[in-house]
């Protein structure tokens, strides 16, 4: 299986009401199944920097990026992990630290 690479595609601050709020978007490369499986999506993983990565949003095999609403002036780690039609998950993709700008 090919290693999923997780990066940033976009980073922008989110207006309005939630002003307080940093728009991130994400993308992945698109993971290889092994024979007799199929690619039926992807979970990714976030939290805030010290506390559990629990947080997380599943895809369709089709879609390779989200766009999250998270704190601004906050530490977050990401990975995504690929999910398979025999109910195995990949291993984590590299872990992406990145800081929301402070407002």
């Amino acid at each position: 299986m090919k290693p999923l690479i997780l990066a940033f595609l976009l980073l922008m601050p989110a207006f309005g009401a939630q002003a307080t709020r940093t728009r991130v978007s994400l993308g992945w490369d698109a993971a290889q199944a092994t024979p007799g499986t199929t690619l039926v999506g992807y979970k990714l993983f976030w939290g805030e920097s010290g506390h559990p990565t629990t947080s997380n949003v599943s895809t369709s095999p089709f879609v390779l990026s989200a766009s999250l609403s998270l704190k601004a002036g906050t530490v977050y780690n990401f990975f995504v992990v690929a999910l398979y039609s025999d109910g195995r998950a990949s291993g984590p993709s590299n872990w992406v630290v990145y800081t929301t700008p402070r407002r």
